[in-house]
């Protein structure tokens, strides 16, 4: 007898599917997103997992944390550009439309859609004459990517790929390539797809399952028992089991009222059993190594889900390149690539500054900025720049690291060395004598 620790299964296993229900036609197409832990997994209940939040969090904020700059050439030079109408979407405390949406959440919305969703995809909305009016990001499961056959002006018959998003009232709306920033983590966009949520469906499930089990167990007190009865069979009557089963139900009772120990003294009934002790199924190491298979989903160091028991303080600090080199870049590089072709102008180039990183680390940020002002390839205005701080009169010059000189004059100070090294010896002077003794003048005669 097990007493409800168990539900009862129902009698008929085959039952038709339910053609109404997402799930079901998900299976059909083999994009189950049932694992195998029997948990089905979501964009929804994986954020129930703390490391699953965490991991996806500590991405979306180190990528938002980036300065984005804008630059723009003229005249074959390159200068920062703060002022133009495409740097103000992008620029810190800026915002991307008329709703206000600031553009650290956008950025961080991408994040989201590009680890949950597996597509990250913002609509751009321009005026007449070609001018960026506003940028709305768009849910990624109503946009699709369709192919229409389009004839050219000589004849010739092409693919075209162009976008379809369905609205909240149902209207589908068509958009050209060049009118959407479109970030995707698989390479093909074209075919459909899963999540990542569920292509990893039976890591993020078994987590479920485990983070299940440990809270049940903890709620009840102990593991599931069964009521065994050790009276010879001819001996056992109705009202012993009534007894026993009342004992049992009683028992269960006192303890969830009590937190006491739940029990059942009947002679003859006996309780043993039928689970595993968490201490037996090795809870706590299954949860530490769901953190790194977690991790390795995307593909992020452990030590930035707390997980320190194979970190050391040296080891750490390469996690840190690991983060940027590894997790941030590949989407660095595709957002780079997608804002240079669709957003920015065809003089300017967008870049994402990575050493935004060093920004909590004074000491070794004040370091790079003099490495880089002596070694004659920053500017001291340039280095005031990364630190925010307004320009000075004179610091626009490259210095070199030969008496700190202007790099303007080390040519001239070169060439005056070298000269002074090729003159010859100068002749070589007597040594002082000293001077003869001075005859006293004779006294005029009077």
């Amino acid at each position: 007898m097990f007493f409800g620790f168990f539900e009862k299964r129902s009698a008929n296993d085959f039952q038709r599917p339910n053609l109404r229900d997402p799930k079901t036609w998900s299976d059909l197409a083999s994009h189950s997103t049932v694992s195998h832990s029997g948990e089905g997994v979501n964009e929804v209940n994986a954020m129930e997992i703390t490391a699953f939040s965490s991991a996806l969090n500590a991405v979306a904020d180190a990528f938002c944390q980036l300065p984005i700059h804008i630059e723009k050439t003229r005249a074959g030079k390159t200068s920062r550009d703060n002022e133009s109408h495409e740097a103000s979407f992008v620029r810190d405390g800026g915002t991307i439309n008329e709703d206000g949406t600031t553009a650290v959440d956008w950025l961080k919305g991408l994040i989201l859609h590009y680890y949950t969703k597996g597509r990250a995809s913002t609509l751009i909305e321009r005026a007449n004459d070609d001018r960026i009016l506003n940028l709305w990001p768009l849910d990624p499961d109503k946009l699709a990517v369709k192919v229409r056959s389009v004839t050219t002006g000589t004849g010739l018959t092409r693919e075209q790929r162009y976008f379809a998003y369905t609205d909240p009232n149902g209207q589908v709306h068509e958009y050209d390539v060049r009118n959407v920033i479109d970030l995707v983590r698989l390479p093909d966009p074209v075919t459909l797809r899963p999540s990542p949520v569920v292509m990893n469906r039976h890591t993020i499930g078994l987590a479920i399952a485990a983070e299940k089990y440990a809270a049940r167990t903890f709620k009840s007190g102990m593991v599931p028992m069964q009521l065994v009865c050790s009276l010879p069979p001819e001996s056992i009557t109705g009202p012993q089991i009534e007894q026993a089963w009342r004992a049992a139900v009683d028992g269960l009772k006192r303890a969830a009222e009590t937190d006491a120990q739940f029990y059942c003294n009947v002679p003859g009934f006996e309780l043993k059993e039928i689970g595993v002790r968490p201490g037996d199924l090795q809870l706590l190491e299954l949860r530490k190594f769901l953190i790194v298979e977690i991790a390795r989903v995307f593909n992020l160091p452990p030590v930035f889900l707390q997980d320190l028991s194979t970190g050391t303080f040296s080891n750490t600090e390469q996690q840190a390149r690991v983060l940027v080199q590894n997790t941030l870049m590949p989407i660095i590089r595709q957002f780079e690539a997608q804002m240079n072709a669709k957003f920015v102008g065809k003089q300017q180039t967008l870049r994402v500054n990575v050493d935004g990183f060093l920004r909590a680390d004074y000491s070794t940020r004040m370091e790079g900025h003099r490495t880089g002002v002596q070694g004659g390839f920053l500017t001291p205005n340039e280095a005031r720049a990364l630190e925010g701080r307004e320009p000075l009169d004179g610091g626009d010059q490259l210095f070199v690291q030969q008496a700190t000189v202007p790099l303007s004059m080390a040519s001239d100070l070169a060439a005056a060395t070298i000269k002074k090294a090729n003159e010859p010896a100068p002749a070589p002077v007597a040594p002082n004598t000293p001077n003869a003794p001075v005859e006293p003048a004779e006294e005029d005669a009077q």
